[in-house]
């Protein structure tokens, strides 16, 4: 997979991992990543939270979201608003976590789908994504 840092505007590509630069927020709108400068005044920095709620609302994309490792409780709403937008929510299994309180939060709201070891993360994706396209195959077949 390709790595790189978001560039403000940038659509969305297959196959690629997208890092936030620093002191930025990041929404996506259409499938664009769209960075705005963060304001250093608020001292609790809730990115992911940010990014998670524009990512529920942009009706482009299924939605696979995933916690791990961190401070806080960062994520835990919008990680509600994608559960409830038909997201697939996966929590980092907090007894393998450096920091634990983020996947903590995330599982204690009750909208996990899965709860999983960081080495286990991709043979479930595949799972949920064959299962999804299965989904779509069936609801395209004509009835009789």
């Amino acid at each position: 997979m390709v790595v790189c840092e978001v560039e403000d505007a940038i659509q969305i590509q297959a196959n690629t991992v997208y890092v936030m630069p620093e002191n930025k927020v990041m929404t996506i709108d259409n499938g664009k990543l769209i960075l705005t400068p963060r304001n250093l005044s608020i001292k609790v920095n809730m990115a992911i939270d940010i990014f998670f709620r524009s990512l529920a609302k942009d009706a482009l994309f299924n939605k696979i979201a995933i916690i791990f490792s961190g401070m806080g409780h960062d994520g835990s709403e919008g990680i509600k608003m994608i559960s409830e937008s038909g997201g697939y929510i996966i929590a980092q299994d907090p007894n393998s976590a450096d920091q634990s309180s983020m996947p903590l939060s995330v599982i204690a709201g009750g909208y996990t789908d899965e709860i999983l070891q960081p080495k286990q993360m991709p043979k479930y994706i595949r799972e949920y994504l064959a299962r999804q396209l299965a989904i779509k195959i069936a609801s395209e077949q004509p009835v009789d």
